[in-house]
């Protein structure tokens, strides 16, 4: 597991900055929150939050994030259809 240890804190750090930006476009009113942009950089940092999560076993970390991942995949697909 050592080895990946690089690679998820990579996936980890990406997430965040992901969330961090939707968060501050949308506080900003550079993006509307039915945006596809703003559904995907969520969804993606979602993603790899998760992975970071799941490596250090920080569960309650994980089961927010997975929820945070079928909101913005059900905006996502609201967006989209």
């Amino acid at each position: 597991m050592k080895k990946y240890k690089l690679a998820i804190d990579i996936f980890g750090w990406i997430g965040m900055v992901l969330i961090l930006v939707a968060y501050g476009l949308i506080t900003l009113k550079m993006v509307d929150s039915s945006s596809v942009n703003y559904q995907l950089m969520n969804a993606a940092g979602s993603v790899g939050l998760i992975a970071n999560a799941l490596f250090y076993k920080a569960y309650p970390l994980f089961i927010l994030n997975v929820i945070w991942e079928l909101i913005a995949l059900y905006g996502l697909y609201t967006s989209l259809f």
